[in-house]
């Protein structure tokens, strides 16, 4: 793995589980650039490592913000494209609340990244943005 510049996250072996042949399946959960993918996979089977899937996950680090103001009179929509126009990041949830149509709402943003900085930056774009629009954003204590 590592001399293809992968990187084992988890192994989960399934015993309560046997394929046809008796054997006991194994998940295997990596980290790796998309470019190496296929090394990797045919590297694997080269040793006897049978694969029946792959799942892409480009999105590795979730994180999530609140904000509050007027946040649909200053459009939404316009504050969720300019993360996921950044190719790194994207907006993967929305939830919002607006009291009254005067009132300031409330919205919670969940951000998806494609790594810990980009987490960051997109957070440093959102509240570049909020401060634009007079909105407030309430960070996360911790990102995960």
């Amino acid at each position: 793995m590592s001399e293809l510049k992968g990187n084992l996250k988890s192994i989960v072996h399934h015993h309560e589980k046997h394929t046809p042949r008796g054997t006991i399946p194994v998940q295997l959960v990596f980290e790796a650039e998309p470019s190496n993918v296929d090394s990797i996979i045919k590297r694997l089977e080269e040793n006897g490592i049978g694969i029946i899937r792959v799942d892409e996950e480009r999105m590795i680090e979730h994180g999530a913000v609140l904000l509050i103001g007027h946040i649909v009179h200053t459009d939404i929509q316009d504050t969720i494209e300019s993360i996921d126009k950044t190719g790194y990041a994207e907006v993967v949830d929305i939830s919002l609340s607006m009291p009254h149509i005067e009132s300031s709402s409330s919205a919670s943003l969940k951000i998806d990244a494609v790594g810990r900085q980009e987490l960051y930056n997109a957070i440093e774009l959102l509240k570049n943005i909020a401060n634009k629009k007079d909105l407030l954003v309430i960070e996360p204590i911790q990102l995960t």
